[in-house]
């Protein structure tokens, strides 16, 4: 989940967002390419440094089949088809949670974090796990840090407090500190909302 004051219109845009964000892929892909040579680190998990190569769930099954071949093995493609799509989805899900946990939905104060749409349509289009992170630590490089939960969001004043976050009219002031945003009251009220609920009655009041 990934909500927040300015975030809410996530749900009732999917389509069109992830539409959008899989056209954005091989722009990020290609800056992924070429960023941090030296490794990277992301959720205190180190990917591999190896730039340049395009990686997909296909590309990995049939590097491992080859691998099989070669050492007289026989191997079901299915089988390792299933085990690759498995291993992807998981590094998507642990990519979702350092962005929702780590970083706030706004950043050079009107700049907007994308970050878990752009993860989903890399997935989307077949990106294995070394691809997502690539992609992501190219995407979310100025990011910054989430402002701690003060349990301001509760189920009668959470519509309310949608757009509040919003920057002033007029040239944005740089001068000034960050004001503290309502990112994590959002994504603590909304997950103890799924917790008690489950998703979909949720998802039904923000639509």
């Amino acid at each position: 989940l990934f909500c927040s004051s300015n975030s809410i219109g996530i749900f009732r845009e999917t389509k069109r967002t992830t539409i959008s964000m899989a056209t954005k892929a091989a722009k990020i892909t290609s800056k992924a390419d070429v960023l941090h040579m030296d490794g990277m680190r992301v959720g205190g998990h180190v990917a591999e440094s190896n730039r340049g190569v395009s990686t997909s769930i296909s590309t990995v099954v049939a590097n491992i089949l080859k691998a099989g071949k070669d050492q007289g093995l026989k191997l079901d493609e299915s089988t390792v088809r299933l085990v690759a799509e498995q291993e992807a989805r998981s590094r998507l899900d642990e990519l979702l949670a350092v962005n929702r946990e780590k970083y706030d939905f706004k950043y050079n104060i009107f700049m907007h974090n994308h970050g878990a749409q752009l993860l989903i349509a890399f997935y989307r289009l077949g990106a294995d796990g070394r691809k997502m992170e690539e992609a992501f630590e190219a995407e979310s490089v100025d990011y910054e840090p989430a402002f701690k939960s003060k349990g301001r969001v509760n189920g009668d004043n959470w519509d309310s407090l949608i757009g509040v976050d919003h920057p002033p009219p007029g040239p944005p002031d740089f001068s000034k500190p960050k004001a503290a945003t309502h990112y994590n009251d959002f994504v603590e009220f909304f997950t103890e909302e799924i917790a008690a609920k489950g998703a979909k009655p949720v998802i039904e009041m923000v639509a």
